[in-house]
């Protein structure tokens, strides 16, 4: 047991004093191409060592390419054309004026105002005539109720298509004694509301109506009558135009307020006294136009030339102070809605 363990105890001595003595050793240094020494490179392909398998190999199919994207086609200009921005800038148009109006009364509604000079008499049967306000207004709901300055207000009552009727209410313009030279002394005539009915048939291109009315307010106290029959011809995709006669009729009070003369005013103008009858008051020729500019847009223009008749042609408004032709010539841009 001693021998064992002197043994071993000479053996680590040695040991122990040999790792001193290299430690404490100088280094050696390498020679500076052993330092920098690189391998060489590699000839050929490097074969990478492959897994050992069992079987023999299976191939596997290639994945097919991914379809081509096509090219959105870009329209290109014709020829000569000139270069156009690609930049799509959005248009932001508003509502216009007819569909605001629309909007606002609903679909049903419809209608047009006119608005122009005219040429007309200073009063119906003078001599003189002047320069005033040509237009209209008129509104219209599905065809049954019409209200406009022209025409008056009036119901369908009855509707066959080519014949309508119904009731109708008239606002009648007077005559003040400054509208003209020749009527200073006589009295003034009020604006009149006539009630009564309206008429109209359509045959082809033919169109007649008829109105009577009786006043109510006050003013003339009498019933007025009025025909026409129109003929309407399409000149061309935007003209289109109307020609046809027209009469009115009045009884004695509408004759005496318009072309009467009491005593006191043939004392005050020099005129003679004069009381008329019942009876045609003038036949008129008319002629009126449209031009349509595009769907909301027209210029119009309409045109008469009247004769007065009987006991108003009589009148020594007209045969003394005036004339019993009479034209009127008028024309404005009409808008539709």
């Amino acid at each position: 047991m001693r021998s064992v363990l002197s043994t071993s105890f000479v053996f680590g001595t040695a040991l122990l004093a040999a790792g001193s003595a290299y430690a404490q050793a100088p280094l050696i240094p390498l020679p500076p191409s052993s330092q920098t020494a690189q391998l060489p490179p590699p000839s050929g392909p490097i074969a990478v060592p492959q897994p050992a398998s069992s079987g023999p190999q299976i191939p596997l199919p290639a994945s097919p390419p991914p379809p081509p994207v096509p090219a959105r086609a870009v329209p290109q200009p014709p020829s000569g054309a000139p270069a156009q921005a690609t930049t799509l800038q959005p248009k932001l148009a508003g509502p216009t004026v007819k569909e605001r109006i629309r909007d606002y009364v609903g679909p049903k509604w419809s209608g047009y105002a006119l608005i122009g000079p005219a040429y007309r008499p200073e009063y119906f049967g003078g001599n003189k005539s002047e320069v005033g306000l040509y237009g209209d207004v008129r509104v219209d709901y599905d065809g049954k109720l019409f209200a406009g300055l022209r025409d008056g207000a009036g119901l369908v009552l009855v509707d066959q298509g080519v014949l309508k009727a119904g009731p109708r209410m008239f606002y009648r313009f007077g005559r003040e004694a400054n509208d003209s030279a020749a009527l200073t002394g006589l009295q003034d005539v009020d604006d009149a509301i006539e009630l009564g009915g309206f008429m109209s048939y359509v045959w082809r291109q033919w169109e007649i109506t008829a109105t009577l009315g009786r006043d109510v307010s006050d003013a003339h106290d009498g019933w007025v009558g009025e025909g026409k029959m129109m003929y309407e011809m399409q000149v061309s995709p935007e003209l289109k135009v109307k020609f046809g006669p027209s009469a009115t009729w009045a009884n004695q009070n509408y004759m005496r307020s318009f072309y009467g003369v009491t005593a006191t005013e043939a004392a005050a103008t020099g005129l003679r006294a004069y009381d008329p009858k019942s009876g045609f008051r003038d036949v008129t020729l008319g002629v009126e136009g449209e031009y349509s500019l595009d769907a909301d847009w027209s210029l119009n223009f309409e045109a008469r030339l009247s004769k007065i008749l009987q006991d108003a042609a009589d009148s020594p408004l007209v045969e003394d102070r005036g004339d019993d032709l009479q034209l009127f010539v008028g024309g404005g841009a009409k808008y539709n809605f």
